[in-house]
């Protein structure tokens, strides 16, 4: 593939992650890359400005259906498949800047003027000066707990692969499996603060992961939380019958896991001082 690429550069200064900025920067072009034919431009632009440093990357490519834009930062949200890349992948490229945007306290938009008539996105990050450090680039996610080792078991792809991109912004070190034996077999090698486990998997399924590290554990035990795409009452009770210590609903939040985390630990403690 061969694109014309124009650059008109500013220096600019952020307090940012160097590495985190360098992911949301690749991400962006690389998705200008993909939705670009050959022949085509893309252009990058860098500036300083009373709200902050702006950084904007544009492309003649595919475009964006206007139904399809509001929801372009979608976890895994896909287009026709005219309108996606004929690469595929796992979708997972805006949802990650997104979220790394807004962790360093900015914005990122994309605009297009329809199918065909190319895209923009447009980051806006703080200046120096009135940035504060965001919890999640160092080694506390801010509710309060400390940086964990977590396994994550969960079948489906792109759900595994971002649920630990996430944790791993957040300092967390995590091993991601795709099935209920094995994430059986590395939670018991392990042994790590955490287990999230989907309910729904091949084989055995999440009850039976949790009955089965429990049978096998040594002290003191890991944490077990259940993440289901059901969040009924029954599916509540089933988990924690099972030996889970809390119960999420996807889409996996990371408030909501630091959450269950704190109370379940909060339990515990309590529950060996009586």
């Amino acid at each position: 593939m061969h694109v014309r690429i124009a650059t008109d550069l500013a220096p600019a200064w952020v307090f940012a992650d160097e590495t985190r900025l360098e992911q949301i920067v690749a991400n962006l072009f690389d998705n200008a890359c993909r939705y670009t034919p050959t022949g085509g431009a893309i252009r990058i632009a860098t500036a300083s400005a009373d709200d902050g440093v702006h950084f904007d990357i544009a492309d003649s490519g595919a475009g964006i259906a206007p139904d399809f834009l509001p929801r372009i930062f979608d976890v895994f949200t896909q287009g026709m498949r005219t309108l996606e890349r004929a690469e595929g992948g796992l979708g997972l490229g805006l949802t990650v800047v997104r979220r790394l945007v807004a962790l360093h306290g900015g914005s990122v938009v994309a605009s297009s003027e329809g199918v065909g008539r190319g895209a923009a996105f447009h980051v806006i990050l703080p200046a120096p000066s009135g940035v504060e450090r965001r919890s999640g680039m160092g080694a506390n996610n801010g509710e309060g707990i400390t940086p964990l080792r977590i396994v994550v078991v969960e079948d489906n792809d792109d759900n595994r692969e971002l649920t630990r991109l996430l944790l791993d912004f957040e300092g967390h070190a995590v091993i991601a499996t795709g099935d209920g034996e094995t994430g059986v077999q590395t939670i018991l090698d392990t042994r790590p603060d955490v287990a999230l486990v989907d309910i729904g998997l091949p084989g055995i399924d999440g009850f039976e992961v949790a009955r089965r590290v429990l049978a096998s554990a040594s002290q003191p035990p890991t944490l077990l939380v259940a993440l289901t795409g059901y969040g009924t009452p029954e599916d509540r009770e089933r988990a924690l019958d099972a030996g889970f210590d809390a119960f999420l609903v996807k889409p996996f939040d990371l408030g909501a896991f630091a959450g269950a985390v704190v109370t379940s630990l909060a339990r515990r403690a309590a529950a060996k001082r009586i």
